[in-house]
Formats: structure tokens, C-alpha cells, sequence
């Protein structure tokens, strides 16, 4: 029996298929890959012959599961280059086989918006009083939409950057939402809580008729005098003005002339609009009353 000789040259055929990776997105398991290139190298060397590798291209895309449509769906990642392989079914067509171009993905980060808003004035208002609040934004794109609420009602019309409420009520919370216009917008934020203190005209005299004392001009932008007679004898008195959280803006100490006072305020240009009360403090005791600044 003649025995058979050993072959110098093989030919190994493989499958496309089992190169795929289980991932959507991508094309070739290269893990597998690298396990059977390493199988095949040490069958060279145990055998010592020379190995041609034809593998099935075609079976490549069978390992993406919903990619063999005409319309192909999945959640991209910047930078994919996408690639399509179609076979003809038609009889002889030639080529039978055709690849496609290249299409490189762009996906934007998705933004997430915020937004933050402010009352001018600052503080509490006098009754009547319009109160004007701004919204401030990020991620919001080039069309942001607005909505604005009161005590989570939505305020039908408010939709803008600013909203004016001409009739501000005390306790009211103003809130505004808001949604990107990004091109990956869509997303909508709530802003913080801005209360409304609507301070009572008939609470404290602006005028000082029954302290006898005057705040000459109010409203102003920050600089005022407090005129008036306290008593016929000349007495030391304090002015203290606080801000409507109760923290000191200001204070003087001052001596009537026969018990007339012209004390001059400056609380500066960096002075918030809003009200602030103020007190004067004498030997019979303290007189207070409001005053409006208005930058």
C-alpha cells in the first residue's frame, strides 16, 4: 500500500460569518481573529506547509443583526464610518458585488439646559408695584422656549426672556420653564423660586406725616435726605437702614439743631433697587418708615 504523501500547500476556506462581532455597531470580532490566527500559525509549524486563507466576505454583514435591509437603524457614536456591502440577486449581473461610500457620523453631545432667574427689583415691592424677572440661561440653542408660572400655574402668553408682573401679589412664587431649541435639545429645566413681598403702602407712612419726618426724593437711586422736626431741643439720634432680609445698608449718627434733622444719605452706587426701611432712633424712642430705591 502506497502511502499517501504529505501536502506541501492547503487551502483553508472560513466562514465570514464566524469573524463577526456580536456588537451592532461594528464589523469584525477582532478577539476571534486573533485566537484563530494563532491556531493556524501553530499548525504551520507542526506541519510545515503553507496555508492560503480564503475567507466568505460576504458573510461578514450576517453577523449584524437588522443590517441586510436597504434601511439600517442604531444609536451612533461620534466619529462611525458607515459602509454599505450589496449582492445583486439579479442573473448574471456583473459586478454581482458592490460597496457603497463612506459616510462619517457627527453626533452632538446631548445638552441639557439651565436656567436661573432674578427680580428687578430686588426685595420686597411696594403694593401697585410691577415687578420685572429675567430669565438667564445655558444649553439653551438658538430658540429656547419660555414659560412662565405663577404658583405653577402657567401664565398664558408669558413665553419670552421677561416677564412683567404688573400685579404682583404677597406670597406669590414665580418659577419659569424652560426648553432647548439645540439641535440635540428638547430637554426642559425648571428654574429656581423667586417670592414675591408685596409691602403694604399703609403699613409704614412713605411721607413721615405722623413721625413728622420726610425722605426727600423717594423713590431715588440711592441718595436721599431725611428731613423733619423731632421735638424744639437739640438731640443726638442713629438712622439705620436695612435692606428688607434685615441686614444694615447703612448708619449715621446725627444731632438735631432745635430738634430739626437734615440728614443726608448716599448708599452708594452698588445699592440693589428694591425697598429698605428706615429707622430712626431717638431719646423717645424709634420712628420707621420705607423708602424706594431705583436704579
Amino acid at each position: 500500500m502506497t502511502a499517501r504523501a504529505t501536502p506541501k500547500r492547503i487551502v483553508l476556506k472560513m466562514s465570514g460569518e464566524a469573524l463577526a462581532s456580536a456588537a451592532s455597531d461594528e464589523t469584525i470580532d477582532f478577539q476571534t481573529v486573533h485566537r484563530l490566527a494563532a491556531e493556524i500559525v501553530e499548525v504551520i509549524h507542526q506541519l510545515g506547509v503553507e496555508i492560503a486563507i480564503v475567507v466568505g466576505g460576504g458573510n461578514i454583514w450576517r453577523g449584524m443583526t437588522g443590517a441586510t435591509d436597504g434601511t439600517y437603524s442604531y444609536i451612533p457614536a461620534n466619529g462611525d464610518v458607515v459602509t454599505l456591502r450589496m449582492t445583486s440577486d439579479t442573473l448574471c449581473a456583473s459586478p454581482a458585488v458592490v460597496i457603497s461610500n463612506t459616510v462619517t457620523l457627527t453626533v452632538d453631545p446631548e445638552l441639557i439646559p439651565t436656567v436661573v432667574i432674578t427680580a428687578h427689583p430686588v426685595g420686597a415691592i411696594l403694593a401697585g408695584q410691577p415687578d420685572t424677572l429675567t430669565a438667564t440661561i445655558t444649553n439653551g440653542g438658538a430658540t429656547p422656549e419660555y414659560q412662565w408660572k405663577v404658583n405653577g400655574l402657567a401664565i398664558p402668553g408669558a413665553t419670552n426672556a421677561t416677564y412683567i408682573d404688573t400685579n404682583p401679589a404677597n406670597g406669590d412664587t414665580i418659577t419659569c420653564a424652560v426648553t432647548s431649541g439645540a439641535p440635540c435639545g428638547g430637554n426642559t429645566a425648571a428654574s429656581n423660586d423667586v417670592g414675591i413681598l408685596v409691602f403694604d403702602n399703609s403699613g409704614v407712612p412713605v411721607t413721615g406725616i405722623s413721625t413728622g419726618l420726610t425722605v426727600l426724593p423717594n423713590p431715588n437711586k440711592g441718595a436721599f435726605t431725611i428731613k423733619g422736626t423731632l421735638g424744639t431741643t437739640d438731640q443726638e439720634i442713629t438712622v439705620i437702614i436695612t435692606d428688607m432680609l434685615g441686614q444694615d445698608v447703612f448708619t449715621a449718627r446725627s444731632v438735631t439743631h432745635n430738634g430739626v434733622l437734615n440728614q443726608q444719605v448716599q448708599l452708594g452706587k452698588s445699592i440693589a433697587s428694591g425697598m429698605y426701611l428706615v429707622n430712626v432712633h431717638t431719646a423717645d424712642g424709634t420712628k420707621v418708615f420705607h423708602v424706594v430705591v431705583q436704579q
